[in-house]
C-alpha cells in the first residue's frame, strides 16, 4: 500500500496508483486520483474526482461539490456527502447523512448511522435503500428508486451474445458448403492433392469449432433468461426506519408513488404496484409466511 502522509493541495497534477492508497490529510478542488485497488483518504475531498477500478473508495471525512465524483468498482464508505456524485458497483454506505447527492449503487445504499438522512437529490440502488430519514421538514425534493441492473446488464449481454451467434451462424453456413461436398465425394476424398486435402481438414475443423462455440453460446443465453426470471422474483425494497417526508419520489422500475404525506418506519416494495406499508408488520408477516 502507498501511504500519502499529506494533504493534497488544490489543482495538483493527477495521481494514478497500481495500488492500494491511504491519503492522510484533505483533498483540494480540482484533483484527479485513481488507483488499482482501495483508495482511503483520511480527510475531505472537495470538487475532484477519485476513481477506484478494482477496489473500494473509503472518505473518512465530508465529500463536497457538485464536481466531486467518486466512482468505485466495489464499495463506497463515506462519512457525509453534499452534492457530490457517487458510484460503486456494490454498496455504497453513508456514515452521517446525504444532501443533495447523487447516489448510484449496484446492489444497495445505507444511510442507517449518524444523522442517518437522504436529504434531496437522489438515490438508486439495484436491491436495497435502507435510511433513517428520507426527505426533509422543508420539502426538499428527494427521489429514491430501484432500478434492476441486473437484468438490464443479463439483457446487453444476452444482446451481445444473440449478434455473436448470428455472426457464427452465418459463417457456419458458409463451411456447411464444404461438409456437403466432402460428403458427395466419399472416399474419393483420399485421391485429392495434399494441399486440397489439407485446406478441407481445416474447414472441417472450423466448422466443429463454430458448432461448440454457437452450443456453448445457446447454454449462456438459456443460463441468463433463467436467471432474469429469477431477479423478477427477488423482493427489492426501500426502507425508511424513522421518517418519511412529503415531496419525495418513490420508484421500483416502471412503478412510481409521490409521496404527500408523512410516514414514519415504513417499507416499500412492489407486488404488481408500488406498496408502501409499516415496516415492522411487514416483517412479522415474512417472519410467519
Amino acid at each position: 500500500m502507498k501511504v500519502i502522509e499529506a494533504a493534497i493541495p488544490p489543482h495538483s497534477q493527477p495521481m494514478i496508483f497500481q495500488e492500494d492508497v491511504e491519503i492522510r490529510g484533505n483533498i483540494g478542488v480540482g484533483n484527479h486520483i485513481e488507483a488499482k485497488g482501495n483508495i482511503v483518504i483520511i480527510g475531505d475531498v472537495e470538487q475532484s474526482r477519485i476513481f477506484s477500478h478494482e477496489g473500494n473508495i473509503t472518505v473518512h471525512g465530508l465529500v463536497l461539490g457538485y464536481q466531486t465524483s467518486l466512482v468505485a468498482d466495489g464499495d463506497i464508505v463515506a462519512h457525509t456527502v453534499r452534492s457530490a456524485t457517487l458510484r460503486a458497483r456494490r454498496t455504497i454506505t453513508i456514515l452521517y447523512e446525504a444532501v443533495e447527492a447523487h447516489l448510484v449503487a449496484k446492489e444497495t445504499i445505507l444511510c442507517k448511522e449518524g444523522k442517518g438522512a437522504i436529504v434531496g437529490g437522489s438515490a438508486e440502488a439495484g436491491m436495497e435503500i435502507e435510511t433513517k430519514f428520507l426527505g426533509n421538514e422543508k420539502g426538499f425534493y428527494t427521489t429514491a428508486k430501484l432500478t434492476n441492473f441486473k437484468q438490464s446488464d443479463m439483457f446487453l449481454r444476452s444482446q451481445k451474445l444473440g449478434e455473436m451467434e448470428k455472426k457464427l451462424a452465418s459463417e457456419k453456413e458458409k463451411y456447411e458448403k464444404t461438409i456437403q461436398v466432402i460428403r458427395i465425394l466419399g472416399e474419393k476424398v483420399t485421391q485429392l492433392p495434399l494441399a486440397k486435402k489439407q485446406e478441407l481438414a481445416q474447414q472441417v475443423k472450423r466448422y466443429q469449432q463454430i458448432c461448440q462455440q454457437i452450443a456453448q453460446i445457446q447454454q449462456e443465453r438459456r443460463q441468463l433468461w433463467e436467471l432474469s426470471q429469477k431477479q423478477d422474483e427477488l423482493e427489492r425494497t426501500i426502507i425508511i426506519h424513522d421518517t418519511i417526508y412529503e415531496n419525495v419520489s418513490l420508484a421500483i422500475d416502471n412503478q412510481k408513488l409521490e409521496v404527500n404525506s408523512r410516514y414514519h418506519n415504513v417499507i416499500v416494495y412492489k407486488k404488481g404496484i408500488l406498496i408502501l406499508g409499516d415496516f415492522d408488520e411487514y416483517m412479522k408477516r415474512k417472519k410467519y409466511a
